[in-house]
């Protein structure tokens, strides 16, 4: 800019009168977003100041996004919430575990390929006592002493945790290896029309998770671990918190077949 002034005095009769240090002084108010006092007459001048302006819009944005990306990182450690981070989990120092001579170990032993597989291969099998426990009462204790995730029943592994207090553990959002459980009837038993329809019932009222929620809840409440206030943590909102203002109501459909009867009950991660 001083230089374009010193050479304007060659073809104007009015250069401008601007010294070096009040140009640098107003380019680095733009540098950080103040506006600029200098009010050139000159088209040269105008034209480096609106490449300057333009640049220094660009470092203001590329900054501000940077930073506000950097800012949102979270600062706690990732979870685990599936099968698929449990390589990672171990490159970093976690231990994989779960009941010995069950179906989860039986499901991971014979996969030929695929994740269940690879997540066998991630188990102690050097040292089993470390991977692999006879109930889960001797894996959840390994879970708040260190680095561990525990492959356990999701139901069961509630109930434990609602025991030993909720807020110390976390579960894995996605499940695998579905269950289904159902009553069974001799052939041609006259007892299944009416099973299927009160079953039917139930699952489609909501009975059997409002049960579960209940039942988790009278364990949590009669733990020592949820007696003080400032151990319960924010739960996510869910239907039940919004009975009071709306009322939902569903048809049901009749032609519903005796397999969606089947409630799933899935495996899950506790670390």
């Amino acid at each position: 800019m001083s230089m374009l002034g010193h050479g304007l005095t060659f073809y104007v009769s009015r250069p401008p009168r601007s010294k070096t240090h009040d140009y640098i002084f107003h380019l680095f108010r733009v540098l950080v977003v103040q506006s600029n006092l200098l009010r050139p007459s000159y088209w040269p001048h105008r034209l480096v100041f609106f490449f300057w302006y333009l640049f220094c819009f660009y470092i203001y944005a590329l900054y501000s996004g940077t930073l506000t990306a950097v800012l949102a990182i979270p600062a706690y450690e990732k979870p685990i919430d599936g099968l698929v981070d449990l390589p990672k989990a171990v490159a970093q120092g976690f231990t994989v575990g779960t009941v010995s001579d069950s179906s989860l170990e039986f499901i991971f032993k014979e996969a030929t390929d695929g994740i269940y597989k690879q997540v066998w291969g991630l188990f102690n099998h050097k040292d089993r006592s470390k991977s692999f426990f006879q109930t889960p009462d001797f894996g959840f204790p390994k879970i708040l002493e260190g680095k561990f995730a525990l492959i356990n029943p999701e139901l069961n592994s509630e109930v434990r945790a609602a025991k030993k207090g909720r807020q110390k553990y976390y579960i894995g959002r996605q499940t695998f290896y579905p269950q289904g459980y159902a009553m069974a009837c001799c052939k041609g038993s006259p007892f299944i029309p009416k099973f299927n329809q009160m079953l039917r019932r139930i699952t489609e009222a909501g009975l059997i998770s409002q049960w579960k929620v209940g039942e988790i809840e009278k364990i949590s409440a009669g733990s020592y671990s949820s007696d003080s206030p400032t151990d319960r943590r924010p739960s996510a909102i869910t239907l039940k918190h919004l009975q009071d203002g709306y009322i939902i109501s569903v048809g049901p459909d009749f032609n519903t077949s005796s397999d969606s009867l089947k409630t799933g009950s899935t495996s899950a991660f506790y670390i």
